[in-house]
């Protein structure tokens, strides 16, 4: 027994020596796994698979099915770019949205004989059929299997463009463009509904001869609701002859409302659309039916202009024509929502640095947390079972499939392709403050407790020395979650060798709703504080952390915060700024999505009360403080934090004379989503870090003095010294100097409180 201890003691030290850091290109070439879609029987899931392939430079997207009834058996590929976002039509048919012609149609495939034969035999090729012939194509689709019904959504000309050979596009209202698309004003997106035909012999699918358009008599309704709506939008009654969905309100004031609303319609199209929330003026979204019809529930935000309120549950019934809200003092946000049975629904949500599943009782409100670690996405019910399905992730682990038993609440492992693929990689665990949590907490600003995590670079050694990766994230109503990113990723930032901290500061969600609140109107107010003392709370806590060698990254707010910081702080020996915002007003008039500033800054810039807090929180009233070396990276096709932004932020560094660098993409939007694009990303910022972060860089400056006192009092920091710049520049007025020099004066007057 004890040459066995000796030799396993061997065996796992051989292990950690072979063991390797993450790479960019490990990242890229990870399969990223879409939600998986249960069978109506229950036997089997479909799911799709994209794998980048560094060596050849394109990325493959597979179909699979997953064997719920042989959980042992392995995946079976069903073929390679055949399609995406599968629903199914039967037990055994499948169809997907496929490319062809330059579209998007419906295509579908008999997979009976592929399961059948993957218990035995290699399986056979399958071929998808075109279903649909669509003009404009098809967005989402959705089949009610008892009837054979689909709804399907698709883009409807409102009326005939100009045949004058012009390029020109003319609007009258908001949005121009969302997101990264420019938006066609005379074409919807409507929902249709039409039987379909399977043949009981040869299980060929057709569309039937009578397509319904449920929007014929409200030509402006719209579903999905753009920029990110799915056939999660809309749903199927249990009998098949009610459609209920979530439509933006057909308003001017589209553009600065976030008013969406539920309607109901009749599948046979013989009455309009009737809506059910009218009465709130928030948004209203993921609509869902009980299984016994009787009911449904779906999300509502009861803050007008307001996109990160607490989603509130609200249930309406078919019977009494009434609507109530259930768990009203439940203090989080459920991303998800689907009716587990009559009267329990299941929801994911945030909370405390995880996106954990829970159960909430409709008739008494009881909401139970069902899982306590990792993070839980794409959960829905498998037909007939009393169990769900869908995918998990943490910080160590890319997401897999698993299968979730809703009596015990165990947790299955169905499907890992990406297990293989790091077995070799050492993904250090994130830092481990008590026995029962791998996160921190420190006391921030007002007093609260706020949360981060910090993780240490594989091979940590306790007398090393290293650099501090400091991730401010975006939102800036989001979080740093226990979950896996593709694009902003801890880990692959402490494989460079540093120490990676990330904060939870005040405006941060899974932490309630008042925490989430607090930073409307005081964007560089309390985040800033809890930024600055998290970093002196790491630092005191770890001493291997050098302080001179600290880069601090953000993306959107992250961005602004990063622009925020060079004209505060001193801590950082360099900085990356992500489609960040330069200037809070310019924003305001180049953005698309207005009700986002006009919530966060209380108005317009045009109101005179609103415009105090623009120009009080804008970091380009700081750019004269600005010597940081800064990273600038920007996609042209982001029109979130318009391209602008970022061309203002590096045209004000190198006009300064700091050292900055721009990394322009054209083909990208708010987010880096090209695998190639991804390995410059990371390689660019790497190369900055490292260059601003080396042993050498670091003789040039001082420690961080952690110890230092923090301003608890930001605005009335800032008040006064607005109120001396104020002061000196009518005394320099008065003397005939040039306002512009004393102006930079009096601002510059104690930056000795920033270091």
């Amino acid at each position: 027994m004890r040459h066995l201890g000796i030799l396993a003691t061997l065996a796992a030290a051989a292990a950690a020596a072979a063991a390797r850091a993450l790479l960019p290109e490990d990242l890229a070439g990870l399969h990223r796994l879409a939600a998986p879609v249960p069978s109506p029987n229950a036997r089997i899931a479909a799911f799709t698979a994209s794998q980048f392939s560094v060596a050849a430079g394109t990325s493959t997207s597979t179909l699979y099915i997953s064997h719920l009834d042989s959980p042992t058996l392995p995946p079976m590929a069903i073929g390679t770019n055949v399609g995406s976002d599968p629903f199914w039509v039967s037990d055994s048919v499948l169809a997907v949205l496929c490319p062809r012609a330059g579209t998007t149609q419906i295509c579908a495939a008999d997979l009976s004989v592929a399961h059948n034969a993957s218990r035995a035999a290699a399986p056979p090729t399958i071929v998808f059929e075109q279903v649909t012939h669509l003009v404009h194509g098809v967005s989402s689709a959705r089949v009610h299997t008892g009837t054979s019904r689909i709804a399907f959504t698709s883009t409807v000309p409102l009326a005939p463009r100009p045949k004058s050979g012009s390029s020109g596009v003319v609007y009258d209202s908001l949005f121009v463009r969302h997101w990264d698309t420019y938006i066609d004003p005379n074409t919807r997106s409507h929902l249709f509904v039409a039987d379909l035909i399977v043949d009981p012999v040869t299980h060929k699918v057709r569309l039937g001869a009578n397509i319904t358009d449920l929007f014929a008599e409200t030509p402006d309704l719209e579903t999905p609701i753009p920029p990110f709506g799915s056939s999660s939008d809309y749903s199927f009654s249990p009998d098949g002859n009610l459609i209920v969905f979530a439509s933006r309100v057909p308003q001017r004031s589209a553009a600065w409302s976030t008013n969406t609303d539920i309607y109901i319609v009749r599948t046979d199209g013989s009455l309009p659309p009737v809506p059910i929330s009218a009465s709130n003026l928030g948004y209203d979204t993921l609509p869902v039916f009980s299984p016994d019809g009787a009911s449904i529930a779906w999300l509502q935000m009861q803050t007008p202009q307001y996109e990160a309120d607490i989603n509130k549950i609200a249930v309406f019934s078919l019977e009494t024509k009434k609507t109530r809200i259930v768990a009203k003092k439940w203090d989080r946000s459920p991303e998800s929502l689907a009716f587990l049975t009559n009267t329990v629904l299941v929801a994911t949500a945030q909370d405390r640095g995880r996106h954990k599943i829970f159960t909430i009782d409709v008739e008494t409100g009881t909401v139970e947390p069902r899982t306590s670690h990792a993070s839980f996405s794409g959960i829905v019910p498998v037909p007939g079972l009393h169990a769900l399905i869908g995918l998990v992730s943490s910080q160590t682990a890319p997401g897999r499939i698993v299968g979730v038993d809703a009596a015990s609440w165990a947790v299955v492992d169905l499907v890992d392709l990406n297990a293989p693929l790091i077995k070799d990689i050492e993904l250090p665990q994130p830092e481990v403050n008590t026995p029962k949590a791998r996160d921190f907490w420190f006391k921030g600003a007002k007093g609260d407790k706020v949360h981060g995590w910090l993780l240490k670079p594989p091979g940590f050694v306790k007398n090393g020395t290293y650099p501090l990766a400091f991730l401010i994230h975006g939102g800036p109503e989001g979080a740093w979650n226990d979950d896996w990113s593709t694009r902003w990723n801890p880990q692959v930032f402490a494989a460079q060798g540093f120490v990676v901290a990330t904060i939870n500061f005040h405006g941060s969600t899974g932490f309630g709703g008042a925490f989430t609140r607090a930073i409307r109107k005081h964007w560089g107010g309390a985040p800033y504080l809890d930024l600055v003392k998290g970093l002196r709370y790491v630092l005191k806590n770890n001493k291997q952390i050098d302080s001179r060698r600290i880069a601090g990254l953000g993306a959107s707010y992250g961005g602004y915060m990063i622009n925020w910081l060079n004209g505060h702080s001193r801590d950082f020996a360099c900085l990356v700024n992500h489609d960040g915002i330069f200037d809070t007003v310019s924003m305001y008039y180049s953005t698309e999505e207005l009700w986002f500033q006009e919530n966060e800054f209380g108005g317009t810039p045009f109101d005179r009360k609103a415009r105090v807090l623009y120009d009080k929180w804008s970091p380009s009233k700081y750019l004269h403080r600005w010597e940081t070396p800064t990273l600038v990276i920007h996609g042209e096709k982001d029109y979130r934090v318009p391209l602008s932004e970022g061309l203002s932020t590096f045209t004000a560094l190198q006009r300064r004379g700091v050292p900055s660098r721009l990394l322009y993409f054209p083909d990208e939007n708010h987010w880096v989503l090209k695998p190639a694009n991804s390995l410059m990303w990371h390689a660019t910022i790497f190369d900055w870090i490292h260059k601003y972060t080396s042993k050498e860089y670091a003789e040039t400056r001082v420690p961080v003095h952690v110890d230092s006192p923090v301003a608890e009092d930001v605005e009335a920091d800032l008040a006064a010294e607005t109120q001396q710049a104020a002061d000196v520049y009518a005394e320099a007025q008065s003397g005939g100097e040039p306002a512009l020099t004393v102006q930079q004066d009096a601002f510059q007057y104690d930056l000795s409180k920033w270091m």
